[in-house]
């Protein structure tokens, strides 16, 4: 048996010490991509990501770029959410060699480049992939919702029918349908997914198909049944998740303690760029719309929700109690941390001079926004309770990954919305006149108007055209995907009131 039949017999048997020692004596011998990827594979197993994509980056830099190897480090990378730069150009290259990509990795590539926002290039790598390999369920699935994303609703509907043709019992490919502005959806696929309740009992496939009935009766004007299936659909998620609360609320109060006493400005070393426009709020309060807007302009980049900010920086309210602000400043490699993000930032938008990072949880980091970066703009877009509390419960997120697990039970979105207040109404306190803050309800009722206030506030000049976001061609890839192909409209304002009968009650329970 020789060294590398030794390490997989060890990986075999769960012996990670054996595996590793063999490994790392190995390589002090002979450095080769097999026994790398090897020892990738024992940090792997043992929860040492970083070190794993690390082994493969060697492997990369010292035998030449191997596009299958680069999808795999590139996908270590992304599940530790470290070394952000690194996996999004690893992402990039592999699309020079597609043609040397596995089947299986074209799909995994596929997915990196859609967590990256970056859907175009996703779309290529699919496509590749669907002229070129057997038909694939999962890849197909992934290439619909890039033609979602891009506004190509009817090759998306063709997508997802091909997949049902293939596999009824597909079901996450019937909620994607009925969720299209113009889709295919009909008698035989709703008897289809009547039947299917009754015979799963897997709670997350019966999530799909209770959110596909939602959407039905919903667009049928429905709204007994609707409200029905909605509810059922919220109690399979919560049998899927299980544990549906949050630490956000700690997170909050933490902040609040945090940022109550404001170092000396002179103390801070600050980042003085002009790029950053922050767009924050609850989730579905208007946050992609007001980024959409912004993006019409030719010198701003929409960089969708961008996660970084929020790995390096939440850490740091959870030590509020043990640090005081002035030491955590001190303490944090936090000049790095906004010249990384910036970096992360410039990979997604190219030489655009300004973006916008539309990740509406940042509003627990704007103290450290406003100090650190105190020349960003931050957009706070607020809308009707109901409305924002109603579209958070009717929204099927990707809960437990997004951290929205508590947006399947209306009391804890109340819950939620009252905190998050409480701290919006903080921060307007210690930052004043440094929040924009946009009302939802006037900006969908007088778009040139608002749209023009808004562009003052960011300091950039407004042309009419600017608010016709209907012909943008960028992706979208938040839930917001479908409605921001439509012209600016008020129509979902009040919307929870076709539900009033089930919600009049949640109502008393809101702050004023």
């Amino acid at each position: 048996m020789n060294e590398l039949e030794k390490i997989e017999q060890a990986l075999d048997h769960r012996d990670l010490q054996l595996a590793y020692d063999l490994c790392h004596s190995a390589l002090k011998k002979s450095n080769n991509p097999p026994l790398l990827k090897l020892m990738s594979r024992v940090y792997a197993e043992a929860g040492e990501t970083i070190a794993a994509g690390n082994a493969l980056l060697k492997c990369i830099n010292d035998f030449g770029f191997d596009p299958n190897i680069a999808i795999d480090c590139s996908a270590l990378f992304q599940s530790s959410m470290t070394n952000q730069v690194t996996s999004i150009r690893l992402c990039k290259n592999c699309l020079n060699h597609i043609s040397k990509i596995s089947e299986n990795n074209l799909n995994k590539l596929a997915t990196l480049l859609i967590q990256h926002d970056l859907i175009k290039q996703a779309l290529k790598a699919l496509e590749f992939g669907s002229q070129n390999y057997a038909f694939n369920k999962e890849s197909a699935f992934n290439l619909a919702n890039c033609y979602k994303f891009t506004g190509d609703f009817k090759r998306c509907d063709q997508m997802l029918r091909a997949i049902i043709r293939k596999d009824r019992e597909y079901y996450k490919a019937y909620s994607t349908m009925v969720s299209l502005p113009t889709n295919s959806f009909d008698n035989k696929d709703l008897h289809q997914v009547l039947e299917s309740i009754e015979n799963c009992s897997d709670y997350k496939h019966k999530q799909h198909l209770y959110y596909t009935l939602y959407l039905f009766h919903e667009r049928k004007k429905d709204f007994s049944k609707a409200f029905h299936y909605l509810k059922a659909a919220n109690e399979a998620e919560k049998s899927v998740i299980g544990n549906i609360k949050t630490d956000l609320d700690a997170s909050y109060r933490n902040a609040i303690r945090l940022f109550q006493d404001m170092p000396i400005e002179n103390s801070l070393r600050t980042n003085k760029t002009r790029a950053p426009i922050f767009v924050v709020g609850l989730p579905r309060t208007g946050t992609t719309l007001t980024a959409r807007l912004l993006s019409a302009h030719p010198d701003v980049q929409d960089a969708g929700e961008r996660p970084f900010l929020n790995i390096c920086m939440s850490p740091m309210l959870n030590k509020s109690g043990k640090m005081s602000l002035t030491e955590q400043l001190v303490s944090s490699p936090l000049e790095e941390i906004v010249n990384s993000y910036l970096l992360h930032i410039s990979e997604i938008i190219g030489s655009s001079t300004r973006f916008v990072d539309q990740k509406p949880t940042n509003y627990n980091l704007i103290g450290f926004i406003c100090l650190l970066i105190p020349n960003a703009k931050i957009i706070e877009v607020i809308r009707n309770p109901m409305d924002t509390c109603f579209s958070n419960y009717r929204q099927f997120f990707n809960r437990s990954v997004a951290g929205l697990q508590y947006t399947c039970d209306f009391d804890e979105i109340i819950k939620h919305f009252s905190h998050y207040k409480e701290l919006m109404d903080f921060w307007q306190q210690k930052f004043p006149n440094k929040i924009y803050r946009l009302s939802y309800e006037s900006l969908v009722k007088d778009p040139l108007k608002e749209t023009e206030r808004l562009y003052q506030a960011c300091d950039l000049e407004f042309k009419q055209e600017y608010i016709q976001i209907e012909k943008l061609t960028s992706a979208v890839s938040t839930a917001s995907s479908t409605q921001l192909r439509e012209p600016v409209h008020s129509k979902y304002i009040e919307r929870w009131k076709n539900y009033s009968t089930y919600l009049n009650p949640y109502r008393a329970k809101l702050p004023n």
